[in-house]
């Protein structure tokens, strides 16, 4: 799938990380990657950036995702890969109608199927997931991105947009992509995202101006040792009025 992101982010728009867990497999960890897995699927505790943990809740299902079978955890990249790595992402959280009384649901996203779309409510948490494996040519790094648009009013000036992208969770090999380099099987990363208030202040902040619409578009996005891309499906959230109330 064609990456399109320069098409909704002006030069210049800021680049937002939010906080993330990622675990990865490769040179350096080969010997904990395969531990750090398990040990998230068994005690549902994330590490942060700086080194402590924190509980996390998560569905049997996102837990499967992590399961780790018998395999050669670093590959030796080929002179020659046409297909990227699959990919899914997992997103637990969603509510239908978005009220907190009703059950979360999950939703997987691959490469080929399928793209939803869901209303969302304010400081709703999501928690996703996103795992990538490529056993012919490794896999080089994978991440989830949102873009939020935000569109706004200006009396006698029309209508504009303002545009955020944030990166919910990454994960890197830290090896350069090529020939001959030795990137990890599988990669995962993990985070959390939430719609707040921050998000119209920055938009519609101008004297007069007007919020008018919120639409977010979450997907995943993974490279192999040979530079050849997979993205998701994509999870397309809105707000279902102008803005919060105050």
């Amino acid at each position: 799938m064609k990456d399109d992101s320069m098409l909704f982010r002006p030069p210049g728009a800021p680049v937002q990380r939010a906080a993330q867990a990622s675990e990865v497999s490769g040179p350096g960890n080969a010997g904990n990657a395969d531990k750090s897995l398990i040990a998230l699927r068994t005690t549902v505790s994330v590490r942060k950036g700086d080194g402590s943990t924190r509980r996390k809740s998560c569905s049997l299902a996102v837990l499967a995702a992590l399961s780790l079978q018998a395999c050669q955890c670093l590959v030796t990249v080929p002179s020659k890969d046409t297909t990227g790595p699959t990919l899914t992402m997992d997103v637990y959280g969603l509510r239908w109608p978005p009220d907190p009384g009703n059950p979360p649901e999950e939703v997987s996203f691959g490469v080929g199927c399928c793209s939803i779309s869901r209303p969302i409510a304010l400081g709703q948490k999501l928690t996703l997931l996103a795992v990538a494996e490529d056993p012919e040519s490794g896999t080089a790094s994978v991440a989830m991105n949102a873009r939020i648009v935000i569109l706004c009013s200006l009396p006698n000036h029309g209508g504009y947009a303002h545009t955020d992208t944030v990166v919910i969770g990454e994960s890197h090999s830290g090896v350069a992509v090529g020939v001959g380099s030795i990137q990890p099987y599988r990669l995962a990363a993990q985070g959390d995202f939430s719609v707040t208030r921050d998000y119209w202040t920055r938009a519609c902040g101008r004297a007069l101006s007007t919020p008018l619409w919120l639409s977010v578009e979450i997907f995943a996005v993974s490279r192999n040792g040979l530079d050849v891309v997979s993205t998701t499906q994509q999870l397309s959230l809105f707000y279902p009025t102008q803005s919060p109330p105050p």
